[in-house]
Protein backbone atom coordinates (compact mmCIF):
# COMPACT_ATOMS: atom_id res chain seq x y z
CA UNK A 1 0.00 0.00 0.00
CA UNK A 2 1.55 3.57 -0.76
CA UNK A 3 1.95 6.02 1.50
CA UNK A 4 1.01 8.79 -0.85
CA UNK A 5 -2.46 9.66 -1.92
CA UNK A 6 -2.51 10.66 -5.87
CA UNK A 7 -3.74 13.90 -5.57
CA UNK A 8 -3.49 16.71 -8.35
CA UNK A 9 -4.13 20.63 -8.29
CA UNK A 10 -6.82 22.43 -10.50
CA UNK A 11 -4.83 24.01 -13.46
CA UNK A 12 -6.34 26.96 -12.35
CA UNK A 13 -4.77 26.31 -9.03
CA UNK A 14 -1.31 26.03 -10.61
CA UNK A 15 -1.72 28.63 -12.80
CA UNK A 16 -2.34 30.91 -10.08
CA UNK A 17 0.69 29.77 -8.52
CA UNK A 18 2.60 30.50 -11.17
CA UNK A 19 1.55 33.70 -11.47
CA UNK A 20 2.65 34.61 -7.90
CA UNK A 21 6.21 33.23 -8.40
CA UNK A 22 6.74 35.05 -11.40
CA UNK A 23 4.86 38.28 -9.78
CA UNK A 24 7.45 38.31 -6.83
CA UNK A 25 10.62 36.68 -9.20
CA UNK A 26 10.72 39.19 -11.78
CA UNK A 27 7.64 41.59 -11.94
CA UNK A 28 7.57 43.28 -8.51
CA UNK A 29 11.38 43.98 -9.45
CA UNK A 30 10.37 46.74 -12.18
CA UNK A 31 7.17 48.19 -10.32
CA UNK A 32 6.33 51.58 -9.19
CA UNK A 33 7.04 51.85 -5.49
CA UNK A 34 4.57 54.07 -3.63
CA UNK A 35 5.30 55.34 -0.10
CA UNK A 36 3.73 52.81 2.27
CA UNK A 37 5.26 50.49 4.12
CA UNK A 38 4.59 47.65 1.83
CA UNK A 39 6.16 49.93 -1.05
CA UNK A 40 2.71 48.96 -2.56
CA UNK A 41 3.34 45.26 -3.21
CA UNK A 42 -0.03 44.28 -1.99
CA UNK A 43 -2.06 46.57 -4.39
CA UNK A 44 0.26 45.83 -7.41
CA UNK A 45 -0.15 42.17 -6.88
CA UNK A 46 -3.92 42.48 -6.73
CA UNK A 47 -3.85 44.68 -9.97
CA UNK A 48 -2.01 42.47 -11.75
CA UNK A 49 -4.73 39.37 -10.50
CA UNK A 50 -7.66 41.15 -11.71
CA UNK A 51 -5.78 41.95 -14.97
CA UNK A 52 -4.37 38.14 -15.72
CA UNK A 53 -7.24 36.15 -14.36
CA UNK A 54 -10.40 37.63 -16.16
CA UNK A 55 -13.53 35.61 -15.19
CA UNK A 56 -12.16 35.28 -11.43
CA UNK A 57 -13.68 36.95 -8.41
CA UNK A 58 -10.83 38.92 -6.97
CA UNK A 59 -11.33 40.65 -3.69
CA UNK A 60 -11.24 44.07 -3.03
CA UNK A 61 -8.93 45.99 -0.62
CA UNK A 62 -9.20 45.23 2.75
CA UNK A 63 -11.93 42.37 1.86
CA UNK A 64 -13.27 41.34 6.03
CA UNK A 65 -14.14 38.15 4.54
CA UNK A 66 -13.42 35.29 2.71
CA UNK A 67 -15.81 36.74 -0.93
CA UNK A 68 -18.64 35.09 -1.70
CA UNK A 69 -20.35 35.42 1.78
CA UNK A 70 -17.83 33.25 2.87
CA UNK A 71 -16.59 33.35 6.71
CA UNK A 72 -14.14 32.31 8.86
CA UNK A 73 -14.76 28.96 11.44
CA UNK A 74 -14.17 31.77 14.46
CA UNK A 75 -17.05 34.16 13.07
CA UNK A 76 -14.68 37.03 13.58
CA UNK A 77 -13.88 38.85 10.39
CA UNK A 78 -10.02 39.38 9.31
CA UNK A 79 -8.53 41.48 7.07
CA UNK A 80 -7.74 39.04 4.51
CA UNK A 81 -5.21 40.58 1.60
CA UNK A 82 -6.60 38.94 -1.25
CA UNK A 83 -9.17 36.51 -2.22
CA UNK A 84 -9.51 35.29 -5.63
CA UNK A 85 -12.04 32.19 -6.46
CA UNK A 86 -12.84 30.23 -9.97
CA UNK A 87 -14.92 27.33 -10.77
CA UNK A 88 -13.23 24.97 -8.80
CA UNK A 89 -10.88 26.88 -6.77
CA UNK A 90 -10.97 29.30 -3.45
CA UNK A 91 -7.07 30.94 -2.56
CA UNK A 92 -6.64 33.10 0.18
CA UNK A 93 -3.50 34.98 0.56
CA UNK A 94 -2.14 36.92 3.17
CA UNK A 95 0.68 39.05 1.64
CA UNK A 96 3.92 40.59 3.01
CA UNK A 97 6.93 42.32 1.54
CA UNK A 98 9.50 43.00 3.38
CA UNK A 99 12.51 45.66 2.10
CA UNK A 100 15.71 44.48 1.43
CA UNK A 101 14.88 40.59 1.63
CA UNK A 102 14.09 37.71 -0.88
CA UNK A 103 10.93 35.72 -0.43
CA UNK A 104 12.59 32.20 0.68
CA UNK A 105 10.53 28.98 0.45
CA UNK A 106 8.16 29.51 3.55
CA UNK A 107 6.82 32.76 2.41
CA UNK A 108 4.56 31.12 0.56
CA UNK A 109 1.99 28.76 1.96
CA UNK A 110 -0.48 27.29 -0.36
CA UNK A 111 -3.86 25.87 1.35
CA UNK A 112 -5.37 25.02 -1.68
CA UNK A 113 -9.22 24.26 -1.62
CA UNK A 114 -11.32 22.40 -4.04
CA UNK A 115 -14.54 23.74 -4.33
Amino acid sequence: MSIRENFSLPEDTLDFMRHCYKFVAFDWQHAVREPLPDQGFEQRFRESCVSRFIGWNVSQERELRLGSGLDAASGVYHEVDIVAEHQEVLIILELKNRQGTLPEKNDIIVFPSVL
